[in-house]
């Protein structure tokens, strides 16, 4: 899914608008999604996720604010810090469980269309 993810973002990326290189690994992007009204979902609520370019591994750990008129531009706030497992995964549905300082638990990410997904908490 991963992989498949980064081929599109290089289908669709303008490398002459904005030559920002990506790496081609999984290993060295971060992924990022958006979650609108930034509200996690509770035990069996389902909210829309939407996926936005991934960064190199060297933002991990970026806070700040670029300028809205450059690319990317905006507030940049790191939510949560903590590890995930893999519990199980196919083409449409991933289930991962957080072990965050905030977020915690068994989440289903499925795939609906484009750039979206629905997110939906399944266990404490």
């Amino acid at each position: 899914m991963v992989q498949e993810v980064l081929k599109e973002y290089v289908r669709k990326r303008r490398f002459d608008r904005t030559p920002e290189p990506l790496p081609q690994t999984e290993d060295t992007v971060l992924l990022s999604y958006a979650i609108p009204k930034a509200k996690l979902p509770e035990k069996g609520e389902k909210v829309l996720m939407v996926s936005t370019e991934p960064h190199e591994t060297e933002y991990i750990h970026f806070e700040g604010e670029i300028p809205f008129e450059e690319y990317g531009g905006g507030i940049v706030k790191i939510y949560d810090k903590g590890k995930y497992k893999v519990v199980d995964a196919d083409p449409k549905r991933v289930v991962i469980e957080f072990n965050g300082e905030k977020v915690k638990g068994k989440y289903v990410i499925v795939y609906l269309k484009d750039n979206q997904y629905l997110l939906t908490k399944v266990e404490e």
